[in-house]
């Protein structure tokens, strides 16, 4: 079946996130239909943000069609929906759930049998149906001609519009926008990669490869763990053909803003508008992205916005004094701590100053501006209130080009914890419920009890304590069950689809690490934080 996929044409992704509690399965994010062969019927999907089990007692779908050389029609919603559209319609698909629909032409006359194969499938989050071409053709389509769509949904019996394709502002949902024209695409390569299929390789930029010596600088030095190793952008760009070869179809690079000496992962900003030059030159960075996308590989940039790092300017500034918490280090994992205290000792952020946030939101558009890159993972999501998400990813997102993405991390092994950040408006965030339950299970081992696991940690304790209050901390139950207790938590994200599956990151070490610190004070400052 030949399938047109109306983002393609770039006219309607919806960029406006709806969540209103259980039912964000009103929330529609994209359109899909197919023309098919001649023999065939019309093929249409409709993609929803979260459509959870029981969803269509509280969810009506209706789709106008309007051919694009007719001009009459009617302009009222069928249903006596509150509003209206500024195209005529001559046909109306109205889905009530999966068992009842109806078809009516523009006098709001019944069409029987037309629509066939209806189908929610709340696993892939999807209302699909087939259209029998005969409907089509009575009203004056012929094979191959675009068709103009508008697709709404309701809120059972309260006839007003919730959300629309394309969008409509929130509030103001009267009347539907312009339509989305299906306008036949030869084959199958019209179709885009979404980002459900994407393969994320994470080149960890010091520690990749050295493409270009001469910005490696006097502290570059590969038999010190903790200083830069010469990793820089060339030696990404030199890889581009290997990455791709590994099946990858996205790079995620680390932060590419300036850090301060002994920053090789880039995660101590020391200035926010500059490049870090041991990576490269901002052209370095563009070249980076395009020869990426020239070989169609995505780059998804990260972005430090929750804190500084030790020794940046505005610590040492009374200017800006409030532009920081000055709570002291987190020694509590609860929302208040971590979004109001330091982070092993990095200078926090005071995101509620409004030059603070004006400044985060506008360094982050002129990075995405700059590199033209497809999309930012967004360092230390859980230590940023959920307002700031709400208005940033928003302001992001009016910003940025309708297919960037937005991606967050938040460590924690409770769906509903990490869930919250998806719901704010992050289209995904890392799946660290999934990786904590799959080690759990696939790295299980019998014979290592707790007490034996506490004996270990002791033996190499001062060599490596990260990894000693690890090997304590895993639970290693083996038991598949736990696997199936983390799938049923699915209804705890708003788009479970887009959650990123990883089984080891630095996520985990960085945790750790976190953990280690209460045990380590006399460690020096510099010392802290680092991957280990």
């Amino acid at each position: 079946m030949l399938i047109n996929n109306l983002r393609a044409a770039g006219s309607f992704r919806d960029n406006l996130r709806l969540y209103d509690g259980y039912d964000s399965s009103r929330d529609l994010i994209e359109l899909y239909s197919g023309e098919g062969k001649q023999g065939e019927d019309y093929y249409f999907k409709i993609n929803l943000a979260n459509l959870k089990f029981g969803a269509e007692k509280n969810l009506d779908l209706y789709l106008l069609i309007n051919l694009d050389n007719q001009k009459e029609g009617n302009f009222s919603l069928p249903d006596n929906i509150a509003g209206e559209t500024k195209f005529p319609w001559q046909l109306s698909l109205c889905i009530y759930d999966s068992k009842n629909s109806a078809i009516k032409d523009s006098s709001n006359n019944a069409c029987q049998g037309a629509l066939k194969n209806l189908k929610f499938n709340y696993a892939g989050k999807y209302v699909e149906f087939f259209l029998d071409k005969e409907i089509l053709r009575k009203i004056g389509w012929k094979d191959r001609q675009a068709l103009n769509l508008q697709v709404f949904s309701v809120k059972d019996k309260q006839n007003k519009i919730i959300d629309s394709l394309p969008s409509a502002l929130r509030g103001q949902t009267t009347s539907l926008p312009q339509s989305i024209s299906t306008d036949y695409h030869a084959g199958l390569d019209s179709l885009p990669h979404f980002w459900e299929d994407e393969v994320i390789y994470f080149a960890f930029t010091d520690r990749f490869s050295n493409g270009d010596k001469s910005n490696d600088g006097a502290d570059t030095n590969l038999q010190e763990p903790r200083a830069f190793h010469g990793g820089d952008w060339q030696g990404i760009i030199d890889k581009l053909d290997y990455i791709k070869d590994l099946g990858a179809t996205c790079i995620w690079i680390s932060p590419v803003i300036m850090n301060e000496p002994k920053g090789y992962h880039a995660y101590w900003p020391y200035d926010f508008m500059k490049s870090e030059p041991h990576f490269g030159t901002l052209t370095k960075l563009k070249e980076l992205v395009e020869k990426a996308h020239a070989k169609g590989l995505k780059i998804v940039m990260d972005l430090v916005l929750n804190h500084t790092g030790y020794t940046h300017p505005w610590t040492k500034d009374q200017n800006y004094y409030d532009w920081f918490h000055h709570k002291g280090d987190m020694w509590l994992p609860i929302p208040y701590q971590m979004e109001n205290y330091s982070f092993a000792g990095l200078p926090d952020l005071a995101q509620e100053n409004p030059k603070v946030y004006q400044y985060l939101l506008n360094m982050a558009k002129d990075w995405i501006k700059e590199s033209n890159c497809d999309g930012v993972r967004l360092d230390a999501a859980q230590n940023i209130p959920h307002w700031f998400w709400k208005k940033f990813t928003q302001e992001i997102r009016d910003f940025a080009s309708p297919n960037f993405l937005i991606l967050g991390e938040a460590f924690n092994p409770f769906p509903n914890w990490v869930g919250s950040y998806q719901k704010d408006g992050l289209d995904s965030m890392f799946d660290v419920p999934m990786a904590w339950a799959m080690r759990d299970v696939f790295a299980y081992n019998k014979k290592k009890g707790f007490i034996k696991r506490l004996k270990e940690a002791k033996d190499f304790f001062g060599n490596n304590p990260c990894d000693a209050i690890r090997k304590v901390l895993t639970l290693n139950s083996g038991n598949m069950y736990e696997l199936k207790l983390f799938f049923s938590q699915d209804s705890a994200y708003d788009n479970s689809n887009l959650m990123v599956n990883f089984i080891d990151n630095p996520f985990f070490h960085f945790y750790y690490a976190w953990i280690s610190s209460f045990l380590l004070r006399h460690r020096s400052r510099n010392d802290r934080g680092g991957l280990e």
